[in-house]
């Protein structure tokens, strides 16, 4: 089953040297870990484990494995105040000694491991508060059934004077437990002398309806929406218990039975679905603190990879928990890994003392100049110009000029706004280009010397100075190019609303020489008088006067027409000249371009070595913790197989350590790893297998540890040898036994 392991600040404080032996169950998928945040003011899901929900996003089933380590103390490792181990059971870690009561609490529990079993599991459901014992017994006199509390029928006793002088000194030499235990005795035996039908029942408690609803409100706030576990398993250091401290606990005083166990997971508002563990860790200053740190976080991992049978690992009761390790099989590999470690320190160690590539380069090479072209002969002046022929002597002939003029202008516009595109839209692609030129510069491995790198430096200050200048102010004004467009437009349309159609010319040609005619009639009358040489004189001067006449009107239609080509003339030579200054700074802009590229190019080189040099600083840095993180773990490995009796055996190692082996954290997580195990080891003596995480580990132990209630709540009953305590909150109303547990699953 996928596994989620959330581990306490204090035991990440203890875990990093681990870390490895879990790595590759957790890239298999087999394990994951989860951030566990214990400050008081964190209780629901999102706030205590914030990655929970995509850890087990997909998930059909999961269980979680919570690591604590209690008896840190170091500084750096912040704990609340009821955290800390002196508010702890000394035996049992999980049991708070500010908790006495059996009942539920009914408020947010001070723990953070307690609100995370809530989180996880839920707060425990209601039931019954508790459940009082009570002796009934049928009274001689009135024949009818009496019930008495335990400390009722005491008083009634001893109120009935019955005790003796020397009942009184016995009395005095005994415990509180003691005496409460003889007086129930005797009160019991007292009343079966004197009624019938003694017997003891216990009467149910319930919560009141403010408690119900106290119990509504904090059960809402650790409502999950999330698939809850399966299975929820918390696992704690302890100090090693003695002998000696055994009995002065009082564990082999008595012959306890199951009923009398310990009922920490009530007194702690623990849910009943969770299972404990602890394990006997040796203080740090202790020889075997290494060894033995090691073997609490394989147990750990060995509960964390295998499914334990529930008969074996009981819910509501406390295990101690272990792992065996065969001192051969350890040291033979972790002689092997150290093996592997010291040839990734030598490929390290030659990585470092490399030298720096060889410095020299050729400037001019670094410095050669860019040629950027910017080819705008795509666009053909030619096509810019309207056609002049076809315009007559008359302004409707052969077509209406002014119609045609529109259909030409019209044509003419178009062409020059494909035209005023070409050179902006060559132009951002030559741009685009030489952008692209510039910024595709291969990373630069080249390592120069300080007086080379000067040299370039000030090469490139000189070339800059002609980049301060602008290519050209514009290559095409758009809008200029529009406007005196337009005024060629107006000035040609000016021209032809000028001149005169052909009736037009021809009533004015007919009325100028009516008039002339008419002026010439007296003129001839009297040559006519004067003889017929007169009269042929006058007629031929009338006639010439006539042709002369008609001859300017002509030179005048001709002066028109050819005022209006001149006009057509000068639009298509402005149109012309516009092509002519965009080839112009078309030239202007490769030159620039040219020089903006080659400065690009050479700046980048220069930073490119730079950057080649503080990446080879950092990594003879990162190469240098990598060495000192190697030479740390080998000390560590070694430190191992010396404290379990084995030998030191450094062989060369040849399998695959190279240079790559660097060149990431994932790469050089890899070198700490070990190979998984593939073997199965035995569970307890049951006979039963278990898969080993590693092959080293030969063992895998859960046993029950013997913790039982304080005997100051037990008050024994006289007939059955018994003892009565105050019965669970979560008991339902069940045949009632002293470990009762609550009925909330």
């Amino acid at each position: 089953m996928f596994t989620v392991i959330i581990l306490s600040e204090a035991a990440k404080s203890i875990f990093d040297n681990s870390r490895i032996y879990f790595s590759p169950y957790e890239e298999m998928g087999d394990i994951a870990f989860c951030s566990w945040n214990q400050s008081p003011n964190a209780r629901t899901l999102r706030e205590v484990l914030p990655d929970l929900p995509a850890i087990i996003k997909g998930k059909t089933a999961w269980r979680a494995v919570v690591v604590d380590h209690p008896r840190n103390t170091k500084s750096q490792v912040r704990k609340a105040r009821y955290d800390l181990p002196e508010n702890r059971n000394r035996e049992n870690p999980f049991d708070f000694l500010d908790n006495t009561q059996v009942e539920l609490n009914l408020k947010h529990s001070n723990h953070a491991l307690v609100r995370l079993s809530h989180v996880l599991l839920g707060y425990p459901s209601l039931s019954a508060k508790g459940f009082i014992p009570v002796i009934t017994y049928c009274d001689a006199e009135t024949n009818k059934r009496v019930e008495k509390t335990i400390d009722q029928a005491i008083n009634d006793f001893l109120e009935a004077g019955v005790l003796t002088a020397q009942d009184q000194e016995r009395l005095e030499a005994l415990t509180a437990s003691q005496r409460n235990e003889y007086l129930f005795k005797q009160a019991i035996s007292w009343i079966g002398a004197r009624h019938s039908e003694v017997s003891r029942i216990y009467k149910r408690q319930n919560y009141d309806s403010g408690e119900v609803k106290r119990h509504k409100d904090i059960s809402r706030v650790y409502h999950m929406e999330e698939l809850r576990p399966a299975e929820v398993y918390f696992i704690a250091t302890r100090a090693p218990i003695t002998p000696e401290e055994n009995v002065e606990l009082g564990l082999v005083w008595k012959q306890y039975e199951e009923r009398d166990a310990s009922r920490f997971v009530e007194r702690n508002d623990y849910p009943t679905m969770t299972r404990f563990a602890v394990y006997e860790m040796l203080e740090e200053k202790n020889s075997g603190y290494e060894q033995d740190e090691l073997r609490f976080w394989l147990s750990v991992l060995s509960l964390a990879v295998n499914q334990v049978p529930p008969s074996t690992f009981q819910a509501d009761r406390l295990y101690r928990i272990g792992v065996s390790i065969s001192s051969q099989d350890l040291s033979e590999m972790l002689n092997a890994h150290m093996s592997k470690l010291r040839a990734a320190e030598k490929v390290l160690e030659r990585l470092i003392k490399r030298p720096l590539p060889d410095s020299k380069a050729d400037m001019d090479e670094i410095l050669a100049r860019q040629k950027i072209d910017v080819d705008f002969e795509r666009v053909d002046k030619e096509q810019l110009s309207v056609s002049r022929a076809g315009y007559g002597l008359f302004t409707d002939r052969p077509v209406s000029e002014y119609i045609r003029w529109k259909q030409d202008f019209s044509q003419l516009a178009a062409k020059v706004r494909r035209f005023s595109r070409k050179p902006a839209q060559l132009l951002a692609y030559s741009t685009s280009q030489a952008r692209q030129v510039a910024t595709a510069i291969p990373t630069s491995t080249l390592i120069l010397d300080d007086i080379t790198r000067a040299d370039i430096e000030e090469s490139l200050n000189e070339q800059v100075k002609p980049l301060l200048l602008p290519a050209t102010t514009n290559v095409l004004d758009k809008k200029a190019l529009k406007k005196e467009l337009r005024k060629h437009e107006l000035n040609v349309i000016h021209e032809i609303r000028e001149r005169m159609t052909m009736p037009t010319a021809l009533i004015a040609w007919v009325v100028a020489l009516s008039v002339w005619v008419i002026s010439f009639v007296p003129y001839l009358i009297a040559a006519a008088t004067k003889g017929s040489a007169s009269l042929r004189g006058g007629i031929v001067m009338t006639l010439v006067v006539i042709l002369v006449l008609s001859l300017s009107g002509l030179v005048a239609l001709i002066g028109m027409w050819l005022t209006l080509r001149n006009k057509i003339g000068q639009l298509n030579d402005f149109l012309h000249q516009s092509a002519i200054d965009v080839q112009n700074g078309a030239k202007a802009f490769s030159a620039y371009l040219s020089r903006y590229v080659t400065y690009r190019r050479g700046r980048e080189l220069l930073r490119g070595s730079l950057r080649a040099k503080e990446h080879l600083n950092e990594d003879r840095a990162r190469w240098n913790r990598i060495l000192e993180r190697i030479k740390a773990r080998r000390r560590d490995e070694r430190e191992i197989v010396l404290s379990v009796g084995g030998d030191i055996r450094i062989e060369r190692y040849y399998d695959g350590v190279c240079e790559r082996d660097f060149e990431s954290e994932e790469r050089v997580q890899k070198l700490y790893r070990f190979q998984p195990g593939d073997s199965f080891m035995p569970f307890n003596d049951s006979g039963e297998m278990v898969k080993a995480p590693y092959d080293f580990v030969s063992g895998f132990t859960l046993l029950r540890l013997p913790l039982y209630e304080p005997e100051s709540s037990q008050i024994f009953d006289e007939k059955e040898d018994d003892y009565v305590k105050p019965q669970s909150s979560q008991s339902g109303g069940s045949p009632v036994v002293a470990d009762n547990q609550r009925g909330d699953q």
